[in-house]
């Protein structure tokens, strides 16, 4: 039906949003004790034109471009940014498919500060006020390589006129940051160590450079830590969903039951359920009545909004657990058998995080959050686009919401209605010549054979109320690897802000990259 596929199209902006959301943040909120100096103090002897010089005559480097950006903090600090484009083969497998330009930004500190390769799983922006610098640039006062995943962007290895996707896989993406980062340690200004870092999709990307610099026998980069990363082993993996409802919320048993109820009230024939399908047969009268002239029965209508609604208040939900700390919109949640709130509920399931973030911003009430927590709503660069839906049908998978806690409490005969074409969030039934080239192979084989056994150093950090990390790596075995949880943490790599990362476990983090990594 129409209008169930623009809802479905809906719910994979919204979905698409939560992976990457959290990834952009600026530097405003950098601790005191990680405050990173101006340019001027850290390349001495090297000015703006010198870098660009030198950037230029690195053979593949065309078009380097300056933009300055000035952060305010307790002294406003100014950052250079070079952005530039590299000859990137289109097949590494195969040279006569040519090549395309690859989009790469560069903050540069001096030639022997540490290099963190932020292995961006998107695009980039290009403005470098909402580029998503890494925390670990910020801590490490290290250079920073930006690089743009191939199929986003600017840079596109074939058109999207065709829609093929060819050469749309981690292998050919891993071979990119090989070809850059060869290049520029060839150069000589990157004496320093190498770190490559993610978060979410780009965390994935970090994860799997080192499965396929492990199989090519590269020797890139000393540390590689990869935050938020989830494996998904099926196109509609439902490790993720169970993981909201059973554990994402546990620390957090009244908010839990509070928002558990929302659903509940929507299935189970309430005030807030009628509310909702006289609302949604007002503004969309149309489609309802050409739903009875098809012949369907007013429960089956009934039904299906109904289900409709469910739907969106679990993914929008997912986005709020997975990028807000509980803490921060638990008194906005609205009491769901309160018919004098049923226009809020209506508001608060449907809405999702970015027109959510700005409700709490116009109704905060004063003294409420601390300036540090309300920044923290602002940090994220929200760029869903398209090209994320198509690797995770080719290999990457996506997840499955759950549904299953609402069967005792459902008025219908079955979930049948809720899980009707859930599958179509990722396209699965609309676009089947991608899902039909789908493999997990890759990431079975990461998991089960490349993290047990591997040399490669690597620091995997997730947060505990963060639904991806349903799909999070298992315990490690092996020495080389290890895996640290931030208590309530979700779904961003701030691990330097102490009232959202404790004390305690930013410690641990810090003494696990020292054994790799000298920064100070």
């Amino acid at each position: 039906m129409k209008k169930k596929l623009l809802w479905m199209y809906a719910a994979i902006f919204a979905c698409s949003m939560s992976l990457i959301s959290c990834e952009g943040h600026i530097d405003a909120v950098i601790g005191s004790e990680d405050q990173p100096v101006s340019e001027d103090q850290e390349t001495p002897g090297q000015g703006l034109l010198d870098i660009k010089d030198w950037l230029a005559a690195i053979p593949g480097v065309s078009e380097v471009e300056c933009k300055t950006t000035i952060v305010t903090q307790e002294t406003p600090v100014q950052y250079t940014y070079y952005y530039f484009f590299f000859d990137q083969m289109v097949d590494h497998n195969d040279p006569t498919k040519g090549t395309f330009k690859q989009r790469v930004v560069l903050r540069y500190n001096h030639k022997n500060a540490v290099n963190v390769l932020h292995t961006q799983g998107y695009n980039t922006t290009d403005k470098p006020d909402d580029l998503s610098v890494p925390t670990l640039v910020n801590i490490f006062n290290a250079n920073m390589i930006e690089i743009e995943y191939r199929y986003f962007g600017h840079s596109l290895p074939e058109s999207f006129i065709d829609m093929e996707f060819n050469y749309f896989y981690s292998s050919q993406a891993s071979e990119d940051y090989h070809t850059i980062v060869t290049a520029l340690k060839a150069s000589g200004q990157f004496q320093g160590q190498w770190v490559a870092t993610g978060t979410s999709k780009s965390g994935i990307a970090t994860a799997l450079y080192a499965y396929y610099s492990s199989l090519k026998g590269y020797n890139d980069i000393d540390l590689y830590v990869p935050f938020c990363a989830p494996f998904c082993e099926r196109v509609d993996d439902p490790r993720i969903g169970n993981y909201m409802i059973q554990n994402s919320l546990a620390s957090s048993p009244v908010q839990r039951e509070m928002l558990l109820n929302i659903d509940r009230a929507i299935v189970r024939g309430t005030a807030l359920s009628t509310y909702l399908v006289d609302e949604y047969t007002k503004e969309y009268a149309d489609y309802v009545q050409s739903l009875r002239d098809a012949g369907y029965a007013d429960e089956q209508i009934i039904a299906s909004i109904l289900a409709e609604y469910t739907k969106i208040s679990r993914s929008n939900l997912f986005d709020k657990l997975a990028y807000l700390p509980i803490a921060y919109f638990q008194d906005y949640i609205p009491n769901a058998t309160d018919e004098s709130q049923l226009e809020y509920t209506k508001f608060f399931l449907e809405k999702p995080l970015k027109e959510f973030e700005k409700y709490i911003e116009d109704h905060s009430k004063s003294g409420t959050r601390g300036k540090s927590q309300g920044e923290l709503l602002k940090l994220r660069n929200e760029d869903a686009q398209f090209p994320y839906c198509i690797q995770a049908m080719l290999e990457l998978g996506y997840y499955r919401p759950y549904y299953d806690d609402l069967q005792p409490y459902c008025a219908w005969t079955s979930l049948d209605y809720i899980k009707l074409n859930d599958d179509g969030l990722l396209y699965k039934d609309y676009e089947p010549t991608y899902t039909s080239r789908f493999s997990n192979a890759m990431t079975l084989d990461f998991i089960n054979n490349f993290l047990p056994t591997t040399t490669t150093p690597m620091i995997f950090v997730y947060g505990e109320n963060d639904p991806w990390t349903g799909c999070a790596i298992p315990d490690p075995m092996n020495p080389n690897i290890e895996k640290i949880i931030v208590p309530k943490g979700v779904h961003n790599d701030f691990i330097n802000l102490e009232f959202y990362c404790p004390r305690a476990t930013y410690q641990q983090i810090m003494k696990a990259i020292a054994k790799y990594i000298q920064y100070y």
